[in-house]
């Protein structure tokens, strides 16, 4: 069923039309397309093959170190519009991608994936939308589009047809040692108060540049994490008039 939106889109075309005895709205194929249309302006073919180019440069750099995403790239092929060399104007760059697991045991494969999950928690990555096979996962196909709104990766299937762009010839899934099941670290309990005004009650945990996160103690509450520029200007005022009072102490 079409929504209201594209309905009306496809009225202003004169493409709706009405089924027969069932009641119902349905779109022609001009309706369609109408609905599935986009503002933003096609990328001509030059263009495309540069942002190609830079997922084949960025899947050989992910296929040099897979052990830190715990995935690699076998292959990408192109498919769709950009697989017929006859079309100039490009809306999407469509790629389908092969992944493989760095790991040939899946269990094993899936423990990484947690501990990949949790080290990025620990550095104070906020909650993300990642994909469901897991954040190292996520974070190949993050490696090779960005968040790109032209490129678009695709599951590769068995038979797929299209372009070949790049071949991976190694293989780099290796062979898995048993380990102990993965439990995540327990968090270091916060203090019970604000760290910086002291007020009682629930506070954030925050932690210095770089420094992990789940084990500092530090925490903020609402207030103090509202006003951060505050919070650092009322942090140099203070220490200038520390600066002032000690001055003013070792002249005497």
């Amino acid at each position: 069923m079409p929504s209201a939106t594209a309905r009306r889109s496809a009225c202003i075309r004169g493409d709706l039309r009405r089924l027969k005895g069932l009641g119902q709205d349905d779109l022609t194929p001009a309706g369609r397309s109408l609905a599935h249309a986009s503002g933003r302006r096609p990328s001509t073919r030059k263009n495309a093959d540069a942002l190609a180019a830079n997922v084949v440069k960025a899947a050989r750099t992910v296929n040099a170190d897979p052990a830190a995403t715990l995935w690699w790239v076998k292959e990408i092929r192109a498919v769709g519009a950009y697989a017929d060399p006859g079309r100039e104007s490009l809306l999407h760059v469509d790629l389908a991608v092969e992944f493989r697991p760095r790991l040939d045991d899946p269990l094993e494969q899936r423990k990484a994936e947690q501990r990949l999950r949790d080290a990025a928690r620990d550095r104070g990555e906020r909650q993300r939308v990642w994909d469901m096979v897991g954040y190292g996962h996520w974070r190949t196909r993050l490696a090779l589009a960005g968040r790109s709104k032209v490129v678009r990766l695709f599951a590769s299937t068995r038979g797929v047809e299209g372009r070949l762009l790049f071949e991976e010839e190694r293989e780099l899934t290796v062979s898995a040692m048993a380990t102990v099941p993965y439990q995540r670290p327990a968090d270091v309990p916060l203090i019970g108060h604000s760290s910086w005004c002291g007020r009682q009650g629930e506070a954030a945990r925050v932690a210095q540049r770089g420094a992990p996160l789940a084990s500092s103690p530090v925490g903020l509450c609402p207030v103090a994490r509202r006003a951060p520029r505050q919070l650092l200007a009322h942090q140099q005022r203070r220490d200038t008039a520390n600066r002032i009072r000690e001055g003013l102490l070792g002249s005497r």
